[in-house]
């Protein structure tokens, strides 16, 4: 039996593949989904039950989540 994930503020698909999700069999109760063009197709398998929103952000972003320090040491 797989795992059951609920109750996720945000789902962070970007880097996601097939793998990676296979020991999954339900996520229930997600705020918002980030996901892109290549992997969109996971959301489907993943068997997700009451989605907030989701998003389509492009390959090459970053996406950061939690305390960001920005600095000199940043931008170098």
């Amino acid at each position: 039996m797989g795992q059951e994930i609920g109750n996720v503020g945000l789902l962070n698909l970007t880097k996601a593949t097939e793998k990676s999700i296979s020991g999954i069999n339900k996520i229930e109760n997600v705020g918002m989904i980030l996901y892109t063009k290549d992997n969109k197709h996971l959301i489907s398998r993943l068997n997700i039950r009451n989605i907030g929103q989701s998003v389509e952000v492009p390959e090459e972003y970053s996406v950061i989540n939690g305390k960001l320090t920005i600095n000199k040491g940043f931008f170098r």
